[in-house]
């Protein structure tokens, strides 16, 4: 018999099949009538093809009553589910009998069968006790604790003097765990295998401290061996200023980057943040091969915080200076790459050695003075501007040649000599901030290497850029400034007198 597709087959059924249908209609047999029919029919929503043709038929979905019709269509199709809660065109979607095996399972066993299956740790490798979590408290040792179970294990150990630690597998700081030492440890697991048996596996788990005394810690197994370490941390930025989108990228984006430039097995560990850059390591050989190109496609790379500090020396190029033409100098210079600094994105060009950027400052009439020093300020808000930043500097003796850039939280200037770089402080928000000194170039780190030594001014060349910031700042100098930060007294409450209120000041 043919089936209903596009409204056509109506016209191809043979005459003997409405006959019998007919014939159960005129028996009253309701049952046979539209069960003859729901044959015909893919899906009882295209029986109105039948209606259309047909019209008698009506009469027999007439004939029942809604209870048999709802049982004839159960019983043929299912009783399916309800669309509550999955939106407009939702489906139903039966549980799967494996996933709730499972979970009746898991509430069956009981809590020694659970301890059972757990993973665990060998002693031979802790010099603290190893325990099942459900057993950790503040009296001290080491456990492997899931997900799921780290609150509780927290608030069963609350505040302990002796060693205590967790094994887990995510980053502390992304589970909550901010502020709680730890370090990425490879130990054993005794697991649970297949047949009843169990076999050792090696993982790489965090290992956070939960007690706030000694560590635990692992015993040195074995003859100690001389390891080399040949990799070096480096932190990728995607500017936002250059055409990047806010936010994190896929790890493809960044790994296609760098394999324009260096093999695929000179990197690794290439790891995503959320503020839109990356963390990455690489060879220690192809470090520098990676900053020459620091700057192209708007991707700017350098060396991670937690790596030691490197002599690169950098000549800031003026703010009108695009990226095409920083990229350009560094193709004709022994530069090592093009760095973007502040909120507004003033670049520089980086140097192996101060000796290298005179050299090519003079070659080039790039107006560059190695006497004058540079620092960077840690501490003051962008909030406070170029006004409050440069007197602040100039109360604390600095002879402030130019601000090069404000930070959303620092700024870089450059002095002609060596102010107090001691810590200091100010308010901010009714409660002290510090404020801390870096410095950043070869001649600012000998002045703070000689701290002893009385400052030396020098006469330095100025520049456009400081000549107008100094022209700035003279035309404020009158003014004062007002504290954004400053707390206002709230006006008291008046209680309810009945009459209308004075309008706000």
């Amino acid at each position: 018999m043919p089936r209903v597709m596009d409204g056509e087959v109506v016209r191809q059924c043979t005459p003997s099949f409405f006959e019998e249908i007919q014939a159960a209609f005129r028996a009253k047999d309701v049952f046979s009538c539209v069960s003859e029919l729901s044959l015909m029919c893919i899906h009882w929503e295209n029986i109105w093809l039948v209606h259309c043709e047909f019209p008698f038929v009506e009469a027999v979905f007439a004939l029942m009553s809604k209870k048999d019709f709802n049982r004839l269509m159960h019983a043929k199709f299912g009783n399916g589910g309800g669309n509550k809660g999955k939106g407009k065109g939702g489906a139903s979607m039966g549980l799967d009998p494996e996933v709730e095996y499972a979970k009746a399972m898991k509430s069956a066993l009981p809590e020694a069968a659970q301890i059972r299956m757990q993973p665990k740790l060998i002693q031979e490798e802790w010099i603290q006790t190893i325990k099942e979590w459900q057993h950790l408290d503040s009296s001290g040792g080491v456990a492997v604790v899931a997900k799921e179970h780290i609150p509780k294990v927290v608030e069963k150990v609350g505040y302990s003097s002796k060693p205590v630690g967790i094994l887990v597998v995510q980053e502390p700081d992304e589970i909550g765990m901010m502020g709680y030492p730890r370090s990425c440890v490879r130990c054993t697991y005794d697991v649970a295998s297949t047949g009843g048996t169990r076999k050792q596996v090696q993982v790489d788990r965090w290992l956070v401290q939960l007690g706030f005394a000694d560590p635990v810690t692992m015993k040195s197994i074995g003859e100690e061996v001389k390891v080399g370490f040949t990799m070096t941390r480096m932190v990728a930025k995607f500017s936002t200023l250059r055409g990047w989108a806010h936010g994190p990228h896929p790890a493809g984006v960044l790994t296609q980057h760098l394999k324009q430039y260096v093999d695929e097995q000179a990197f690794d560990s290439v790891m995503p943040r959320g503020d839109g850059s990356f963390t990455f390591l690489v060879h220690n050989v192809y470090e520098e091969v990676l900053l020459s190109k620091s700057g192209c496609n708007g991707i700017f790379l350098k060396r991670h915080s937690s790596e030691p500090e490197s002599a690169h020396e950098l000549l800031w190029l003026d703010e009108d200076v695009g990226l095409d033409d920083a990229l350009a100098i560094c193709e004709g210079a022994k530069a090592i790459g093009v760095v973007e600094k502040g909120v507004k994105g003033r670049l520089a060009v980086r140097f192996r050695t101060e000796d290298e950027l005179v050299s090519f400052a003079q070659a080039n009439k790039y107006q560059y003075d190695n006497s004058v020093q540079r620092w960077k300020v840690s501490g003051i808000p962008l909030l406070a501007g170029l006004q409050g930043l440069h007197q602040m500097l100039v109360s604390l003796g600095w002879e402030v040649v130019e601000v090069v850039y404000q930070g959303e939280d620092s700024a870089v200037f450059t002095s002609t000599n060596k102010g107090r770089e001691a810590a200091a402080h100010f308010k901010y928000l009714d409660q002290p901030r510090g404020v801390r000194f870096k410095a950043l170039n070869a001649s600012a780190r000998k002045e703070s290497a000689s701290s002893s030594q009385a400052s030396r001014v020098v006469k330095s060349s100025v520049n456009e850029r400081a000549q107008a910031q100094k022209a700035f700042l003279e035309r404020l100098q009158a003014s004062s400034i007002q504290s954004p930060t400053k707390q206002v007294a709230k006006r008291p409450h008046e209680g309810k007198t009945g009459e209308t209120p004075d309008p706000k000041k």
